[in-house]
């Protein structure tokens, strides 16, 4: 972990500068999505403070903010835990994407770059042979990641990119917990090319359809996984 932020403050996102507390706001947020601070584990400020090199305030403005997203739960006069990965936890994240991501995805057709989804197309159809088991697991994370990523960034509506983003990172922490065998990661990809192919074609209604089949299909493999 960084000790300094000055240079994270102008280049962690591009050249967008963020607060020390959005700074550790983000870098707690991904230490527990990828499990280096693991469910149900005591977080402690003192060793986030070290960790990120960021004084106590900026720690606890990201708490709080964290605590509010149901990433960590405060017991106040005891200590701060990071939440469960649970079968409700799926169940809600579920929910929620199957009522937003559609009409998002729908939304963004026609407003995404072509040349963009030609690339997105060829990396999910042709997946590099030399990756296998936990690194084609990561590779499928990613484009998985970028395409729905992708699609929140070009919704015209600012209400809804905002109430899916959290969700994402939740959906992100199911991931990294619950990952997809090998038939899964086959299955998954093809329904993602499908969503590809229909904003390829610009056909907003295809394109909602197809997002709604992949979610169902997500929701389903991943509690036969849990």
């Amino acid at each position: 972990m960084p000790k300094s932020t000055d240079a994270l403050n102008t280049n962690l996102f591009g050249d967008k500068k963020i607060s020390k507390s959005e700074y550790a706001y983000e870098q707690i947020k991904e230490m527990i999505i990828t499990g280096k601070l693991a469910p149900l584990s005591d977080v402690s400020e003192t060793d986030l403070q070290n960790a990120l090199g960021v004084s106590r305030s900026p720690i606890r403005e990201a708490i709080l903010r964290l605590e509010r997203e149901a990433m960590l739960k405060i017991y106040p006069r005891k200590g701060t835990i990071v939440t469960d990965v649970t079968q409700d936890l799926i169940d809600e994240v579920y929910q929620v994407r199957l009522v937003l991501e559609p009409a998002i995805a729908g939304m963004a057709a026609g407003r995404i770059d072509r040349s963009w989804l030609y690339d997105m197309y060829d990396r999910f159809t042709n997946r590099p042979e030399a990756l296998k088991d936990k690194k084609l697991m990561e590779y499928y994370i990613m484009l998985d990641n970028e395409l729905h990523t992708k699609l929140m960034d070009c919704c015209p509506n600012r209400f809804l990119r905002s109430a899916v983003r959290m969700v994402h990172d939740q959906n992100r922490r199911i991931r990294y917990f619950h990952p997809n065998e090998d038939e899964q990661i086959t299955l998954a990809a093809k329904e993602h090319i499908e969503i590809i192919q229909a904003l390829l074609d610009n056909d907003p209604d295809h394109v909602s359809d197809a997002m709604r089949r992949h979610l169902v299909n997500s929701h389903e493999r991943t509690k036969s996984r849990y």
